[in-house]
Formats: structure tokens, C-alpha cells, sequence
């Protein structure tokens, strides 16, 4: 009797395991669903290398410079999804391109509303910071023909099944950031319109001459009217005069300030003060920037005989 008792004793534990396991393999109602996506990152494609009159520099950069990625996610009725807005993911080799860390999302059709690809800068002393190289533009912008996968691109998370999502993006300058589409740029910043900076140097000789300039421009924060902050957008190289840049949401309140560099390492720094933006905003009244209008002008002398 003793053993048919202990089988029994065994048996109703064994199954009492058993229905609880089965009771948490099929419990619905609690389980994680979440999918794993990949998302892989490719320059543009073949509609930007068959353009008869691209700009060229939009294909002059290389991805094995990024160090990670920069995304914003929203569901297909338009909520930003927790958690993934301005989610930056590093990135890695895969094969031959590159791919990032991969996150987790449920099931559903999704929209991705921002993307770019950063680099790591080093500032010195241990300071770093991330700065935008190349981006998607929005679907309808100047370049958003370009790409295959223009903003806002919406993309399937299916169950069981890890998804590669693969997004086209074009070389980033700031001066294009209303041909992209885009209201940002930079980490933490704010736009609202852009102004453009025109450059004049007059070279000396024997008389005063007058033509553009041949430089280059970062744009900094400003923490008061004298303190310089961080930098928020800088320029490729412009030899007509012309840099068309965002306007940092701050620079209503004290300014934006300016490094120009000219003559292959001359730097000059000023303040496009406040007073002098509201105006040039006034000028623009939400118009595109053209040159003539919506525009600060800064003047390099002379030099001294």
C-alpha cells in the first residue's frame, strides 16, 4: 500500500507540474509578444546614382565613418511610440554595410518619422558629442526623390519573425535642411525657419575689391548675450558668399553666434544678435529663404596696408 500511495503521491505532483506548466506556456494574456528589429542603413539608391543632374555631394560621404543612428518611431495613427523618440542606436558592421542594435517592438504597423546617421565628434577634454552626417529627407521634399524610403516611412512588425528594416539616406549638410523637409537638426534643437549668411572680402590690391567670400561657418547656441554655448550646425565649404542655415529656436532670446574661418585657417566669430534675427524672421514671414531677403551680411576688411 505504502508504494501505491508514494506512485500516486508522485503522480499528482508530476501532473500538478505539468498543468502548470501548461498553464504558463499558454498564457496569453500575460506573454511578451515583442519582436526583434534590425535596422540597416544604405546610401541612396538607385534613383539617386540615375540622376541626370543629382547633387553630387548628397553621394559624397561614406557610412564607415557612423558611429550610430538617431530615430524617432510612431504608430500608424500617428502616437510617438515610448521609448523610441530620438532613440540613438549604435551602429556595427554587417557584411558589407551596417546595421543597428536591435530593439523591440510589438507586433503592428509602424512609421518611422525621423532618421539620421551620426558621427561621434571629439571636442577635446574628454567632451564628445554627436553630429548628423547624413539623413532621410521627407516625402514631397526636394530630395526626398532620391531615396526609396522618404519620411514619414511606414514599415510591418510581424509575429515570430525578426525584421530587417532597411533605410536609404542621403549626405547631410545644414545648408540643405529645408530640401530635406526637415524642422530639426542636431541634437536638441529646435527650428522653426532658416536664414541664410552672405559673406563679403574685399582684397587689397593697390585698390579695395569687393566679392564673396570663400569659407566655411559653424553656428553655436548662445547661453546669454556674451556666452557662447554649443555648436548646433556647421557648414561645408561655400566659395559664391552664400550659407543657408537653421535658426535655433534660442537665437529669438539672445542671438546665434557665428565662427567663420577663411584664407584656409583665419577665424573670425561674431553674434547675429536677436534684435538682427527678429528682424530677418520678419523679412522671411515663413516665405522660402531667397537670397536677397531673410539674410544677415558680414564683411571681412581689407587688410590693413
Amino acid at each position: 500500500m505504502k508504494t501505491i500511495n508514494i506512485f500516486k503521491a508522485v503522480a499528482i505532483l508530476f501532473f500538478t507540474f505539468a498543468a502548470l506548466s501548461c498553464n504558463d506556456l499558454f498564457n496569453w494574456g500575460t506573454r511578451d509578444y515583442s519582436t526583434q528589429l534590425e535596422i540597416g542603413v544604405a546610401k541612396g539608391g538607385s534613383v539617386l546614382k540615375a540622376a541626370v543632374d543629382e547633387p553630387y555631394y548628397l553621394d559624397n560621404c561614406e557610412l564607415a565613418t557612423a558611429d550610430a543612428i538617431r530615430i524617432s518611431i510612431a504608430t500608424q495613427g500617428g502616437d510617438p511610440v515610448v521609448n523610441m523618440q530620438d532613440k540613438i542606436l549604435l551602429l556595427h558592421s554587417v557584411g558589407d554595410g551596417v546595421a543597428s542594435d536591435l530593439i523591440m517592438l510589438l507586433p503592428g504597423t509602424y512609421v518611422v518619422t525621423k532618421f539620421e546617421v551620426l558621427q561621434l565628434v571629439d571636442d577635446g577634454g574628454g567632451v564628445t558629442h554627436y553630429e548628423t552626417i547624413m539623413a532621410t529627407p521627407v516625402e514631397g521634399s526636394v530630395f526626398s526623390g532620391y531615396v526609396n524610403t522618404p519620411l514619414n516611412y511606414e514599415f510591418e512588425v510581424e509575429l515570430y519573425q525578426k525584421k530587417r528594416l532597411l533605410m536609404e539616406v542621403l549626405c547631410f549638410e545644414p545648408t540643405d535642411v529645408a530640401s530635406f523637409g526637415f524642422v530639426w537638426t542636431g541634437v536638441n534643437v529646435i527650428l522653426g525657419d532658416e536664414i541664410c549668411l552672405y559673406v563679403s572680402q574685399c582684397t587689397s590690391n593697390g585698390t579695395e575689391t569687393w566679392g564673396p567670400a570663400d569659407y566655411s561657418a559653424t553656428f553655436y547656441t548662445m547661453i546669454d548675450e556674451s556666452t557662447v554655448g554649443d555648436i548646433y550646425a556647421s557648414s561645408g565649404n561655400s566659395s559664391d558668399g552664400w550659407i543657408c542655415f537653421p535658426l535655433w529656436s534660442g537665437a529669438t532670446d539672445y542671438g546665434v553666434g557665428v565662427q567663420i574661418v577663411y584664407d584656409g585657417d583665419v577665424e573670425a566669430d561674431f553674434i547675429i544678435t536677436a534684435a538682427e534675427v527678429n528682424q530677418i524672421l520678419l523679412e522671411l514671414q515663413n516665405d522660402p529663404v531667397n537670397a536677397g531677403e531673410g539674410y544677415y551680411v558680414y564683411e571681412i576688411l581689407c587688410p590693413v596696408p
